[in-house]
């Protein structure tokens, strides 16, 4: 049984934690055991890892910020030698650019393989050029180039990566996947009240403002539209204020967090899944809309174009073109119908994921 320590700066169950939760049973299958390490602050999210089995820690693993980078001083090595005991770890992967110099430094400390996977591509971080943005892209340099192996979401976010010249061992694409239940729920009729389906983390890089005003746009045009929001995060104050200044208190419903099978209800409830996002991976919401029969309107970013070139019933729009979101959202509400897609089911299929990301685990612990 291979051990591996999922490190997360805070566990939100967003698209990366979902994978992870999707996956368990079948890694285990494959020898594989999941350890989350949460080095965040967040403990709300993690019961469905937790009810899988999974131990979900909350580590405070001491360590200092020092010029050339992070280093552990003498009681944060006792925490980590603690903590390895007691869950012994073969392997460490970091999941968000938030965690991956801490997954780093842990990974030097226990003397363990490490292996990135990097979800986005053309993030604010890539080309800040503030003293702290030139900074925190040093330690994300020194993360990368430590890995063993990056595997990248999707083909987009490699060649998105390998244009910044790093000197990255080894890449590897494997593309995200979503559970069986996920396709099976398919409602082919039935009624959908919600024409708008917006599913993610109330973040910055998912454009939440700037989507309630394509909303009060295509509002003009319909005047009962309405949208259900699933997700949280720490944009919500800004997303609440937006709707009270655009007049969509009667258009727009923030769920907050909802568990799988309520996800799973309000999806085969809704026409329309809309994602202006300003930065993207293989967006798994995405996925997981489209295996509900939604159709979406997306944005330009290209990680949505280069993963589903062609896609009937999607629209990719400029995600500062609010007049081109607003129409692109009432005609495909208009010209909705619901759509199976077995094609992305084959492609996006859990079994393929695992069975990659299994061998990968394998394959690295034995090579180190």
């Amino acid at each position: 049984m291979i051990r591996v320590a999922h490190v997360v700066p805070s566990y939100v169950s967003g698209g990366i934690e979902r994978l992870l939760e999707n996956s368990v049973p079948y890694m285990r299958d494959s020898g594989i055991e999941y350890i989350m390490l949460n080095v965040g602050i967040d403990r709300d999210a993690a019961y469905l890892m937790e009810d899988q089995g999974v131990p979900v820690l909350h580590p405070t693993i001491y360590w200092s910020l020092k010029r050339y980078g992070f280093t552990m001083p003498p009681f944060g090595r006792t925490k980590l030698a603690e903590i390895n005991r007691e869950h012994p770890m073969d392997l460490i992967h970091a999941h968000h650019h938030g965690s991956m110099p801490m997954a780093s430094l842990i990974a030097k400390e226990l003397g363990k393989p490490f292996i990135i996977t990097t979800h986005n591509l053309d993030e604010p971080w890539q080309t800040d050029n503030t003293l702290w943005g030139r900074y925190y892209r040093f330690l994300l340099k020194r993360a990368y180039e430590h890995a063993d192996v990056v595997t990248c979401i999707g083909q987009a976010v490699k060649e998105n990566f390998q244009s910044m010249g790093w000197k990255i061992k080894e890449y590897r694409v494997i593309e995200t996947a979503t559970h069986d239940s996920i396709w099976d729920a398919f409602r082919p009729e039935g009624d959908r009240p919600w024409d708008i389906l917006m599913l993610g983390r109330l973040a910055h890089q998912k454009n939440m403002v700037f989507a309630m005003e394509a909303i009060a746009e295509a509002k003009k045009t319909i005047p009962g539209i309405k949208a259900a929001v699933l997700g949280d995060g720490n944009l919500r104050g800004e997303v609440e204020a937006a709707i009270k200044r655009l007049g969509l208190e009667d258009n727009v419903k923030l769920f907050g967090q909802q568990g799988p099978q309520d996800v799973l209800n309000i999806a085969n409830e809704s026409k329309v899944f809309f994602a202006p996002s300003l930065h993207e991976g293989l967006s798994l919401a995405c996925v997981e809309a489209l295996a509900q029969g939604l159709d979406a309107v997306v944005s330009t970013s290209p990680s949505f174009v280069k993963s589903f070139p062609g896609e009937i019933g999607m629209s990719f729009i400029d995600p500062h073109d609010l007049a081109a979101n607003g129409k692109a959202l009432v005609e495909t509400i208009q010209n909705f119908k619901p759509r199976l897609r077995p094609h992305l089911r084959e492609r996006f299929d859990i079994r393929t994921y695992t069975g990659k990301m299994s061998a990968l685990y394998k394959e690295v612990v034995a090579g180190k």
